[in-house]
């Protein structure tokens, strides 16, 4: 949950109805979508190679003080 956040819809796995349902949703509100995608972009620069090994860089310093 803490990863999807604004940029997407969890869902249970097993519900088909549940997947028609968001699906159709989304396919009916073109403003919902661009928010999520806005979101989706936005939460995935957290994720960036780059931003991951300067956290891991910043974890070693810190035990290695």
């Amino acid at each position: 949950p803490e990863v999807v956040g604004k940029s997407g819809v969890l869902l249970p796995p097993t519900d088909a109805a549940k997947w028609t349902q968001a699906l159709l949703g989304l396919l009916a509100n073109p403003a919902k979508r661009h928010v999520m995608s806005i979101a989706g972009r936005q939460a995935s620069s957290r994720f960036r190679w780059e931003t991951v090994a300067q956290q891991t860089q910043q974890v070693y310093d810190r035990l290695l003080a």
